[in-house]
């Protein structure tokens, strides 16, 4: 019984932080290409053209990426691929992201694209 109090002081007491960062389709179609460009992606290297949300949970989209030489492929991201290319555009743009932080992705309900990070810590 002892054990189980102090496991509810401890539930009790837990901070959660929430950040999210809200883009657009146009906003993550020109993340997606950044990270691809920067060679993290096992894809081919080119310019992102056209971005579909094909899966909401767990999050996954269609691009269609341009080479130098004008094809156009077919790739698909998930939600880990996504996560990375946040991240990074995150550094780039100094945004502060915790390493210990859940990470997702999701579509809003009006549409947008939303990286959450929830981080919870003891207080």
């Amino acid at each position: 019984m002892l054990i189980v109090i102090r496991v509810l002081k401890r539930i009790q007491s837990l901070a959660i932080e929430i950040r999210r960062l809200i883009v657009n389709e146009d906003e993550l179609k020109q993340i997606c290409t950044d990270y691809i460009a920067s060679g993290d992606a096992q894809a081919p290297k080119g310019a992102v053209m056209s971005l579909k949300i094909e899966k909401d949970s767990p999050f996954k989209v269609s691009v269609h990426i341009q080479t130098s030489e004008g094809q156009q492929i077919p790739f698909q991201m998930d939600e880990n691929q996504l996560v990375t290319a946040l991240i990074g555009y995150c550094a780039l743009k100094m945004i502060p992201v915790s390493r210990n932080a859940k990470k997702t992705v999701k579509k809003t309900d009006k549409g947008m694209i939303a990286f959450d990070m929830v981080l919870q810590s003891t207080i």
